[in-house]
């Protein structure tokens, strides 16, 4: 049952609650407010008399006391969770049921964001961030398992992120709703049920097979696989798809789904250890994953033992056992989907998020029709109940697919929205983020401009830390101007450029080769052929370190044209190679 405060916040008012009529629960907590509803129960706010101490409570509604199975659940989650004792990990701190029967649990209230809306918001989580995020998830989850609780339904809107008083990001995990204990074989949850949400389910968790906590770990790697890419590994059209997926499917290599945002091999080898079909290969524990995470943070090579891959032919009898297998369970499988699926369409920003995250994955699989059909619907069925971060990214996400569509009038219109809401927008990153990319997708040259002019605007507000992303957005804005003979502005976003490398010289020599050659191009177009022989020499220097040996042939070429130039009075002909020159820079880049 998700219901933790963070998830609930913008659910849409339900008229009826468990404890509507109620203003103490248990003689000591008065219920502040209603946070949230779901499929099964509610949270409130409450506040401990005695303790002037605020807590989160869940109650089940009136109907569900009625099912032994679901209150034999929440009965499981108060003791399961109740011994559990981790800073990583949610604490329940009381167990009780009222007067008139409803059971309820009281645990901590968190007030921050969930991983979930993190990633929906930026569009992906820096390196850096993701290994110190998920070091301590590994820690708490470590910690369930010892105490052999196996959670079953890890995934990015379980994971609250907050603040502690030294402003250190803490992640905890929380709604251990459907955890099971290892050593326990109790009729709550036997082997051949399924639970957890299909698109973090490990291949054995999806046959309803036996679990332990390597089935854990399986999801632990789709979650940090999101949180890099943008998008889980496996996104079926429907949930039925996705877990047949993660059963027969390979992931993309990690670093090829982060596409322009580079992420090191080793981060991808951990994530994708922990993605290994069969549970053998996969790491051992929790902590074998954070030590190699905490290794790769601090600049050494992961420990990693080799996957016994083995070459498996699919043989027609295997097929035809894996056919049969899902039309026995088909039955059992659609009813434990619904279960776990359908509570998540119960809020507006639940819904919307299933559907952006099931477009995202279209898209990768170049399926940009569909995308822009789930897109637009989602942006229909959640009208007046989305967020500004789900709009921008509903909007950008069909400028992209409408760009790769070939439809310039559509991507077009949703630009325009969604520079229009950034605009008014007071969230200086997502300014900063969406118009960034907004940029590096539409086609047309002036609003290319637009876009970067306005991410140039707040950069010094919202990545004040990371120059490398402002250089990205002026050298692209740069080009821009160039081919629109825009003179005096590359001009002036040129010299902002050189004044940001010399402040930050530890910014990659990528952009300072790019800076270099745009300055020498720019210097040719003001008639300047000797400052701009001495722009294309850094430039020439930088790509020998880069080993960009096209540019290095085209570098002789045009020192040869200027030194003509300065000696004849013969203009150069090096800006006609401007596109040569851009398609070089773009295959470094990337």
């Amino acid at each position: 049952m998700d219901l933790t405060p963070a998830d609930l916040k913008s659910s849409p008012a339900i008229s009826t609650h468990p404890l509507q009529n109620s203003t103490f629960v248990g003689g000591r907590y008065e219920i502040i407010d209603l946070i949230g509803q779901g499929g099964a129960g509610a949270v409130y706010r409450v506040r401990h008399q005695a303790l002037n101490k605020i807590f989160a409570l869940k109650a089940l509604y009136a109907g569900v006391t009625t099912d032994e199975k679901a209150l034999r659940r929440f009965d499981a989650e108060a003791k399961t969770v109740g011994n559990l004792n981790n800073p990583y990990l949610i604490q329940v701190h009381d167990y009780g049921v009222t007067d008139s029967g409803i059971p309820y649990i009281v645990l901590d209230y968190i007030e921050g964001t969930n991983l979930a809306d993190e990633i929906l918001r930026l569009g992906h989580l820096d390196e850096d961030r993701v290994l110190s995020i998920f070091s301590k998830v590994c820690e708490g989850l470590e910690h369930a398992h010892t105490n052999q609780i196996i959670h079953r339904d890890l995934k990015p809107s379980n994971i609250m992120l907050l603040r502690n008083e030294r402003g250190q990001e803490i992640p905890k995990i929380v709604d251990f709703g459907i955890a099971k204990r290892q050593s326990v074989d109790n009729s709550v949850t036997q082997t051949g049920e399924i639970f957890g949400t299909p698109l973090y389910m490990s291949p054995e968790q999806c046959l309803g097979k036996a679990i332990d906590s390597r089935s854990d770990i399986y999801s632990l790697g789709c979650v940090m696989y999101e949180a890099l890419a943008g998008a889980p590994p496996f996104v079926g059209s429907n949930p039925v798809e996705t877990v047949l997926r993660h059963i027969n499917d390979t992931p993309l290599p990690l670093r090829k789904a982060c596409g322009d945002w580079k992420i090191s091999p080793e981060s991808e080898r951990v994530v994708m250890a922990c993605l290994e079909k069969d549970p053998k290969d996969r790491p051992e524990s929790a902590i074998a994953v954070q030590r190699n995470l905490e290794r790769i943070a601090q600049g050494e090579k992961p420990a990693l033992r080799k996957a016994a891959h083995r070459v498996k032919k699919r043989m027609s009898k295997t097929l035809l056992f894996s056919v049969i297998s899902f039309l026995l369970g088909g039955l059992l499988l659609y009813a434990c989907l619904i279960f776990v699926y359908l509570p998540h369409r119960k809020t507006a920003s639940k819904g919307f998020s299933h559907d952006y995250v099931l477009a995202l994955g279209l898209e990768k699989q170049l399926r940009y029709k569909e995308s822009i059909d789930v897109l637009l619907n989602a942006m229909k069925v959640n009208e007046g109940h989305m967020t500004e971060q789900q709009l921008l990214s509903c909007y950008l996400a069909l400028v992209e697919d409408f760009v790769q569509l070939g439809d310039k009038n559509s991507s077009e219109k949703y630009f325009d929205k969604m520079m229009d809401l950034v605009k008014q927008s007071t969230d200086k990153l997502a300014v900063f983020r969406y118009s960034s990319k907004a940029g590096d997708t539409i086609v047309d040259p002036l609003r290319k401009i637009y876009a970067y002019e306005e991410a140039s605007s707040v950069w010094s507000l919202a990545e004040p830390t990371k120059p490398d992303y402002l250089l990205h957005v002026l050298t692209n804005m740069i080009k821009q101007y160039r081919k629109l003979n825009m003179v005096d502005k590359a001009s002036h976003s040129l010299q902002y450029a050189r004044e940001i490398i010399e402040k930050y010289p530890e910014v990659s020599d990528v952009y300072k080769w790019q800076i270099a050659d745009c300055s020498g191009l720019i210097s040719l177009q003001m008639s300047q052929p000797s400052r701009a022989l001495q722009y294309f020499r850094q430039a020439k220097e930088l790509a020998r370190l880069l080993k960009n040996q096209q540019y290095l042939q085209l570098s002789e070429k045009q020192e040869e044209d200027i030194l003509k130039s300065l000696n004849q009075g013969v203009k150069s002909d090096t800006a006609s190679n401007a596109e040569l020159r851009d398609n070089g820079q773009e295959n470094i880049v990337h």
